[in-house]
């Protein structure tokens, strides 16, 4: 808030100065003020506008990063299932899934290739890989 009180102090200023141009400005002194005051408050408005979008677009980056941690943390799992039970077809189609939700293709791909291996009918997988690009 300090943008607030550093405004308010040059307005007060400004109000000060035009009071000492009254005599010469009368008739304009009350259109002067107005104008701002108006151009003070707009200022102000945009000022609250662009600090509150900021703080948004920060909540916005934590919450995708909670997501993105939460689906790393999904795979490093599904990996340890997969090293497991390497012939578990699930396990490579859901981390082929979650992959693909982090936008890594290509580890995706691999993981498709191998329920096909596993599964050579998977349509869900035949279905995946065949809308990837190449």
């Amino acid at each position: 808030m300090k943008f607030s009180k550093f405004g308010l102090a040059r307005f007060q200023k400004l109000l000060q100065k035009l009071e000492n141009f009254r005599p010469q400005y009368a008739p304009f002194t009350p259109l002067i003020l107005n104008g701002f005051l108006f151009l003070f408050l707009s200022v102000l408005v945009l000022n609250f506008l662009y600090s509150r979008s900021l703080i948004l677009q920060k909540q916005k980056n934590d919450l995708v990063k909670i997501q993105i941690d939460k689906i790393s943390h999904q795979i490093s799992s599904w990996e340890n299932i997969v090293k497991e039970f390497p012939g578990f077809r699930d396990a490579h189609l859901k981390l082929a899934i979650l992959n693909l939700k982090l936008s890594r293709v290509a580890e995706a791909k691999k993981y498709l290739e191998e329920v096909l291996k596993i599964d050579p009918n998977n349509m869900e997988a035949k279905t995946i890989l065949s809308s990837l690009p190449l």
